[in-house]
């Protein structure tokens, strides 16, 4: 079964229950999960991230070598440097580092999305909150083309299927049609 982006409900769920720990580790993963919902970033990109990136909105994609612009989204930036004041991290450390103060992995990041989809029943992994970005992108514009360009996909059609929307859709369509010939 593929990964599927959250909807705003599951979204809010997910943060309560992240946002439940008060250590430093519950922190990270709640900016991790936040970050990425809120960016779009690649798995990858967020595990590089440092403060100042973040401020600067410039962050080069490890993926595509491209720099890709993000706003600046001020609520974001104070909620990541008060983590950062409390882990005694400066503007250029990675914000995402495991207990033993080394880059958090892959794996260690797809344990923490896992462990999100497990409590919501839904199957997450590390592209959930890129793809959560992309559907709440597209849900406020219904624009594919604007969406794409923010996941930095050259392929409109796959878009909707990337953020889960087409099987969405067709469910909702197949039921509204009803009983045809009944």
């Amino acid at each position: 079964m593929k990964v599927q982006p959250l909807l705003a409900n599951e979204i809010s769920q997910a943060a309560e229950l992240l946002k439940s720990g008060n250590d430093k580790t519950a922190k990270r993963n709640y900016l991790l999960f936040l970050i990425g919902c809120n960016t779009g970033l690649r798995i990858s990109d967020l595990l590089g991230l440092t403060l100042a990136d973040l401020k600067s909105g410039r962050i080069m994609q490890q993926k595509t070598k491209k720099t890709v612009y993000i706003p600046v989204i001020q609520e974001l930036i104070t909620y990541t440097e008060g983590f950062c004041k409390i882990c005694g991290l400066s503007d250029n450390d990675l914000i995402f580092n495991s207990m033993q103060k080394r880059r958090l992995s892959y794996i260690q990041a797809y344990r923490i999305m896992k462990e999100i989809g497990n409590k919501l029943g839904k199957n997450t992994g590390c592209h959930t909150t890129r793809k959560t970005f992309g559907r709440m992108l597209y849900d406020k514009t219904k624009d594919v083309a604007l969406t794409a360009q923010a996941l930095g996909h050259k392929d409109l059609s796959s878009v909707l299927h990337y953020i889960g929307k087409t099987d969405d859709e067709l469910t909702v369509a197949r039921k509204e049609i009803g009983l045809i010939g009944g």
